[in-house]
């Protein structure tokens, strides 16, 4: 967009509107040759500022353009990393209640054995009470035991001298016997 104006000699300026006719059919200044003065360099740096203005204007456009890519490349990237990060809190908040069961039916194992292992305490203290009574009672049955076998090998040492001095006195006796046999043997 190009600006030109129009500056008539000895014309001053007027509120906006059509242009008097005296404008309309004088030349305009022309600035390129380097005369016109004042005017011609207001008119150059309105030129300067439009083109400056209009770089500034593709600048920033291109600007928006790449940031307003960014943006919408961050926020597809973080709308699914948003997704993602819900799956992933759905999926942990399933394994962490399957974890939560778990525990808790591991600590009603737990509580189980405990009362299994008091349990098995009790018993093992009542059978060490009952070994005892047993090996109590044992011990006095062997020491019992062990002056009967006594008693009976001295009445076994008893009988077998009894009846070898019986053996004795029978052989002696029947050697008696066989002498008065004899004896009457002869006589008769």
């Amino acid at each position: 967009m190009k600006i030109v104006i129009c500056i008539a000699a000895g014309v001053t300026a007027q509120a906006p509107g059509p242009a008097p006719a005296a404008l309309a059919t004088r030349e305009p200044v022309s600035c390129k040759d380097g005369n016109g003065g004042p005017v011609c360099k207001v008119i150059d740096l309105l030129e300067k500022l439009q083109a400056q203005t209009e770089l500034e204007g593709h600048n920033e456009a291109q600007t928006y353009e790449k940031l307003a890519c960014f943006c919408k490349d961050k926020t597809t990237e973080k709308s699914d990393a948003i997704e993602k990060g819900a799956a992933m809190v759905t999926s942990l908040k399933g394994t962490l209640a399957d974890l939560v069961s778990r525990r808790d039916t591991k600590a009603g194992d737990v509580k189980t054995n405990q009362g299994d292992i008091q349990q098995t305490q009790k018993d093992i203290e009542d059978s060490k009470a009952s070994f005892e009574s047993f090996k109590s009672t044992h011990k006095t049955n062997h020491v019992d035991m062990s002056e009967a076998l006594k008693s009976l090998e001295e009445a076994i040492k008893l009988l077998v001298a009894k009846r070898d001095a019986n053996k004795r006195t029978v052989e002696s006796n029947s050697d008696d016997a066989e002498a008065l046999l004899q004896r009457a043997a002869t006589h008769a």
